[in-house]
């Protein structure tokens, strides 16, 4: 069902599998930004980081699920004043949370999975 047409000459194309396997990888993002820093870090474009934000309980953070962010930029994470733990890569971050309610990481150069933990 994928193909191109030329509408002026007939051209063949050879298609080879890529080393990774799979022929193609498709990925869902909240935010046009995060879904063309994706592309465009994928296409060697840019650099960019992914961030991973989950919760464990009942409680909410902004913005929540995966995105991008390029290399050397920042991302700020709004955590709200329930929560109990913050998790950045394994790694106990409770006390970076400023008096805003904000988790900042800044001047981005590595991936991170970040897990806020509400308990009652």
């Amino acid at each position: 069902g994928n193909s191109i047409t030329f509408s002026t000459t007939s051209t063949t194309f050879t298609v080879f599998a890529p080393n990774a396997g799979d022929w193609r990888e498709t990925e869902t993002f909240a935010a046009e930004e995060a879904a063309k820093l994706w592309i465009e870090n994928k296409l060697g474009l840019a650099t960019a980081y992914e961030i991973n934000v989950a919760t464990s309980g009942e409680g909410t953070v902004s913005p929540l699920g995966r995105t991008m962010v390029a290399a050397g930029g920042s991302f700020v994470l709004n955590v709200g004043a329930d929560i109990t733990k913050l998790y950045d890569n394994g790694v106990d971050v409770t006390a970076s949370i400023d008096l805003g309610d904000r988790y900042t990481l800044a001047t981005m150069a590595a991936d991170h999975d970040i897990v806020a933990v509400f308990t009652e």
